[in-house]
């Protein structure tokens, strides 16, 4: 298939993430290029980006941004973006603070040292992840996959971890003061 340049064409093969059995397939990014770039401002490595112009750009439901580039963004308190998939994604030292990211697929996501406080996660697929040095005070990961991730330094104090899956995961250094821990 060939892909207009006028379009982003980033794609994500199925073949590219254990998807465990989500079933969110491969996909291709049909968003406008951003300037020169050849790449939609969500692909597009470039520093600064401006959480309204990316946020003009999806929906609140079923996006497919695996692979986004959006490292250093600092999004709106409260923010709403649910079963969506942001496999490969880098959003690095990114501020999502009391979001609803429910039911979205993160694997293999870098988050590492961003601000997920009091972020409701419930139910989010974030197996291979890095969230090394990551804030997720307060956050509801309750029923999340959380196994296999790379998290030395993450803080979870009071965070509500009810059958969460952790296993497998790199938790050197976890903080978890008055963390809700039922079934984890």
């Amino acid at each position: 298939m060939s892909i207009p340049t006028d379009r982003c064409g980033y794609t994500i093969e199925t073949g590219d993430i254990r998807d465990g059995g989500s079933g969110i397939g491969g996909s291709c990014c049909w968003r406008p290029v951003l300037d020169e770039r050849n790449r939609c401002i969500w692909h597009a490595d470039v520093e600064q980006k401006d959480s309204t112009q990316l946020l003009d750009e999806i929906d609140e439901t079923t996006n497919h941004l695996g692979g986004v580039v959006a490292s250093n963004v600092s999004f709106p308190d409260e923010l709403t973006i649910i079963k969506s998939s942001f496999v490969n994604a880098n959003l690095r030292a990114t501020e999502l603070r009391n979001a609803t990211l429910r039911n979205n697929f993160f694997a293999e996501a870098d988050l590492s040292e961003s601000d997920l406080s009091g972020t409701d996660l419930r139910r989010a697929d974030l197996h291979e992840s890095d969230l090394s040095n990551a804030n997720l005070i307060s956050a509801n990961l309750t029923e999340a996959d959380v196994s296999d991730v790379l998290a030395p330094g993450i803080n979870l104090s009071e965070a509500d971890l009810r059958e969460a899956d952790f296993s497998g995961g790199d938790l050197r250094k976890v903080t978890l003061s008055n963390a809700d821990l039922a079934a984890a």
